[in-house]
């Protein structure tokens, strides 16, 4: 029972440990400055430049993003490749398996792969 408690005291400190956070420190003035020109509050200026957006632009692109800021997906290595398969089992009848992360944006970025497939015809 004493070696329980012992582990159980020790496993409770390395939870303690493992729960700080670590923010980076950043400059008040330029959390002043992007609070100022982006009229935020403080705190989510204080965010966004411990996130390492210090100037107003780049806050601002991140806070609003826009479709002509993203990349242009058919430049990825072997796009026309996958394409081209995916249309070929689309015409084909055959059933495509798709796979994400088991978190939330995975999840959910399946969801939608899967509609936009079955809007084109094809099967998960």
């Amino acid at each position: 029972m004493a070696s329980f408690i012992a582990t159980a005291g020790l496993e409770n400190r390395l939870l303690r440990l493992a729960a700080r956070w670590v923010r980076p420190q950043v400059s008040r003035e330029a959390v002043r400055e992007l609070a100022k020109e982006l009229g935020l509050e403080p705190v989510v200026a204080n965010v966004l430049a411990s996130r390492g957006f210090t100037d107003s632009a780049g806050a601002r692109n991140f806070l609003h993003p826009s479709l002509e800021a993203l990349h242009d997906p058919s430049l990825m290595r072997d796009m026309d490749v996958a394409v081209t398969r995916l249309w070929s089992a689309i015409d084909n009848g055959e059933r495509v398996l798709l796979y994400g992360d088991y978190d939330a944006d995975g999840t959910s970025s399946i969801v939608v792969l899967k509609k936009a497939l079955e809007i084109l015809g094809g099967r998960a």
